[in-house]
């Protein structure tokens, strides 16, 4: 990691769990901005990043600040966005603190994730997590190729769980929603992959997918303003792809909730469950996406309109096409997409079958 971060003499289960963290003898030149993540043992630590390219959301929820004041905010929103449905993952919160030279640099070594206010000056602040293992991880497991049917009862019934305790919002104003899905919807297509496509120099039809996306927003109106009165839209997960799922001693558990902005968080519940969907989808495991739907239903007694469902799953897979372009430019600009290497050709791929796959959604509405 940037810190360079060792644990050592922790008890995860203490209440000063994070005051024997170590240092590093090659720190940042400045207060931690950069993405950190430390981990040894069995303990993960995250900071927020400060990627504008990604994460200016995220530090909008706190009114665009960048200062220590808005990352505590930030770590401790994700906290208790997230630990209702990991408590044994998510830990706590806690400060990073290093010591100065009298001309103001950070000394050597010096910077310790602690409690005590003689380890230095707080720097930054940091989520303190259960390290987790890869081959509990759901999109590990299907990238392994195994069998992980039975595990997906056991995490819709996760999911389930957490959409029953989040309250509803929104109901008495149903335009508003509305105009708030169509706004994050369409900025997804113009600003979001519109720019990531012509950074990565990969040709798409962005007029045609805007039209689709606007039509089927326009036919589904009157769905999602009702669903919204009839209390579906909470602040939910917002990000239940495959790889924040894990089967951890045999339980679900979901992991890194969206907990910056409204913007995200506030959704229907079944546009939480289609990014799963989704994602199974672009693995070619329709009958999993299937019985994803179905268990749902069974779970909530929700039965979904099919084309907004078409129209969730469509906006889903261009999130992920959007991640996609975002790597595959960060290699253009290394020039390693010119070598045309396995990674570069697997990325075009999957972008080519992800724009597809959400074009044949969109054409099912109406």
């Amino acid at each position: 990691s940037a810190l360079g971060l060792k644990a050592h003499q922790v008890d995860i289960k203490g209440q000063t769990a994070i005051s024997q963290l170590g240092g590093t003898n090659a720190p940042p030149t400045g207060p931690a901005r950069a993405a950190v993540n430390g981990h040894s043992g069995s303990i993960f630590v995250k900071v927020p990043r400060a990627d504008d390219r990604v994460f200016s959301y995220a530090f909008q929820a706190v009114g665009g600040k960048r200062g220590l004041a808005a990352r505590k905010l930030l770590v401790e929103a994700e906290l208790a966005k997230n630990k209702p449905s990991a408590p044994d993952v998510y830990l706590g919160t806690a400060p990073f603190r290093a010591q100065f030279t009298p001309d103001g640099a950070i000394v050597d070594g010096s910077i310790v994730m602690s409690t005590n206010p003689n380890d230095g000056e707080v720097i930054d602040w940091g989520l303190v997590m259960t390290r987790l293992m890869p081959h509990q991880n759901l999109g590990h497991m299907i990238q392994d190729g195994q069998d992980v049917s039975t595990h997906i009862p056991k995490l819709v019934s996760a999911i389930a769980k957490m959409h029953r305790r989040n309250p509803s919002l929104r109901q008495d104003d149903p335009q508003s929603h509305y105009a708030a899905v169509y706004n994050m919807y369409s900025e997804l297509i113009v600003h979001q992959i519109g720019p990531a496509a012509d950074r990565a120099g990969f040709n798409l039809d962005l007029m045609l997918l805007g039209k689709l996306n606007h039509d089927a927003l326009e036919s589904c109106r009157e769905t999602i303003e009702a669903r919204c009165r009839a209390g579906a839209v909470g602040n939910h997960h917002a990000d239940l792809h495959k790889d924040n799922l894990w089967i951890v001693d045999g339980a679900a558990v979901l992991l890194d909730g969206i907990a910056f902005n409204d913007i995200f968080a506030v959704l229907d519940r079944w546009q939480d469950v289609a990014y799963l969907i989704a994602d199974l989808k672009l693995q070619g495991k329709a009958d999993l996406a299937q019985s994803v739907q179905d268990q749902y239903i069974a779970e909530m007694g929700d039965k979904p309109d099919e084309d907004m469902m078409n129209l969730y799953i469509a906006n889903r897979i261009l999130v992920r096409t959007f991640l996609e372009l975002l790597e595959l430019g960060e290699l253009v600009e290394l020039g390693r997409a010119a070598k045309q290497d396995d990674k570069t050709m697997s990325l075009v791929a999957s972008i080519e079958k992800g724009l597809t796959l959400a074009v044949e959604h969109f054409r099912k509405i109406g």
